[in-house]
């Protein structure tokens, strides 16, 4: 995908532990990309979030369907530079985060996983 070649990835994902299970949500900054891609709340752990922000990509039309190979590979064959991080949060954290994310992936024009990043600045 030529529109991603020498450009450079952020995945900031954040994970919550209840009683017995590990959640996620995160997104994912693209430069050059007006979009900022979000993955939804949903049950994970470890790298599973890198697997969904692959994901999310695909849905977006950034990188082709079919493809199998993990995002880290995609990254290195297009001269991309990913950086990835996870960050631990409480309860309280996690849900007010998580309906922030629900409401903006609703007002996205579009209809991917993703919301306008000039909307996302007046969010803060």
């Amino acid at each position: 995908m030529g529109t991603l070649k020498q450009t450079n990835i952020t995945i900031q994902c954040f994970e919550y532990r209840d009683s017995y299970n590990f959640y996620f949500y995160g997104y994912l900054f693209i430069d050059g990309l007006k979009d900022l891609l979000i993955m939804q709340n949903q049950y994970g752990y470890g790298e599973q979030y890198l697997c969904e922000a692959k994901d999310v990509m695909i849905k977006a039309g950034l990188i082709p369907k079919g493809y199998k190979s993990p995002l880290w590979v995609f990254c290195s064959e297009n001269g991309i530079k990913l950086n990835y991080s996870k960050k631990s949060v409480n309860r309280k954290e996690y849900k007010m985060q998580d309906k922030i994310f629900d409401v903006l992936a609703k007002e996205h024009d579009k209809g991917i996983d993703g919301i306008n990043a000039d909307r996302a600045k007046d969010t803060e």
